[in-house]
């Protein structure tokens, strides 16, 4: 029983529900619709070809939770000893084994719907981002930025990889459509794949101040470390500041189509939330403060995700 609780741990399965939620919600409550509009159209991507992307995803997603835990075992030792489960409850080589196993299984999978639908392109980007999660947990992570600039990328890619399904630019081929429903599939990918990007780096920067003590001992270079824990926070405060203006674009481009629930929803389970997390970090003094403020943030982006139904209902 131990191990299977520490197996479930380990691959962040609350973070693997949010993948999923994510790209499910995106392709019924926004990529649908659109294709709806245009009457006789139908997507590049049918359910079966989602629930099998959506399995790869998460399983590239899990091999990459297993590899970064293995060579974090002496920082988690520091930072988090309760909850550090490589090399007690699971071996490592059990847990390169497993990252392998579901690395494969993954690139397998998305090899699979590529050539089937015809999109060369995701299956390259998914072994990129195989090989990405590899060079993150080994070397990036250890790096000022460059490692916070690729989990949020990867974290945007959650949502892109389902436009790229219906365009592809290494076959060239668009959408069996007309150039208006390009544009606003490749709109609405921008949109959320945006705001996931902005949130995942404003969390990863606030989980490198509650980690400064554990990254510190084992030489990591990160911001925090780096520039101090008062620039860290004028840092996030600027993040904060550019989603709520990102934010407020899209409430104004919602005002000029009608829609007053998104408006509304956006207002107050979106924007006002951040301005509670701008606050929060104004007045933490310690890493450990940073615990809740990322729990608040998870909060904000399932916040974000579920702007899609409601989008959906509104318009």
């Amino acid at each position: 029983m131990n191990k299977i609780i520490g197996f479930v741990k380990l691959i962040r399965t609350i973070n693997l529900f949010f993948i999923l939620f994510t790209q499910y919600v995106f392709y019924h409550f926004i990529l649908l619709p659109i294709y709806e509009k245009q009457g006789s159209l139908y997507p590049n991507l049918d359910s079966t070809g989602l629930y099998l992307i959506m399995l790869a995803s998460v399983l590239i997603a899990a091999g990459g939770y297993i590899i970064n835990d293995y060579f974090d075992v002496n920082i988690d030792l520091i930072n988090k000893p309760n909850r550090t489960f490589i090399g007690s409850i699971i071996s490592k080589r059990t847990a390169i084994m497993l990252h392998l196993l579901f690395s494969l299984i993954g690139i397998i999978i998305t090899g699979y719907i590529a050539f089937r639908i015809e999109r060369l392109s995701i299956l390259f980007i998914n072994i990129l981002c195989v090989l990405l999660l590899w060079y993150y947990s080994t070397t990036l992570k250890k790096k000022l930025f460059y490692g916070n600039i690729i989990i949020s990328l990867l974290t945007a890619w959650v949502v892109f990889i389902l436009y790229l399904c219906e365009t592809d630019f290494i076959f060239f081929k668009n959408v069996e459509s007309n150039f208006k429903t390009s544009i606003s599939l490749f709109k609405y990918a921008i949109l959320y794949s945006g705001f996931a990007f902005l949130m995942s780096l404003l969390r990863e920067i606030v989980k490198d101040l509650e980690d400064m003590d554990g990254d510190r001992r084992n030489e990591c270079n990160t911001i925090p470390i780096a520039w101090g824990f008062s620039i860290t926070k004028i840092i996030l405060n600027g993040l904060i500041l550019l989603i709520n203006l990102f934010i407020v674009i899209i409430i104004y481009y919602m005002m000029m189509q009608g829609g007053n629930l998104i408006i509304v929803y956006l207002f107050f389970l979106v924007l006002l939330p951040l301005f509670y997390v701008r606050r929060l970090i104004i007045k933490s003094s310690m890493p450990a403060h940073m615990r809740r403020i990322s729990l608040f943030i998870k909060l904000i982006m399932l916040a974000g995700i579920c702007s899609m139904v409601v989008y959906k209902i509104s318009m």
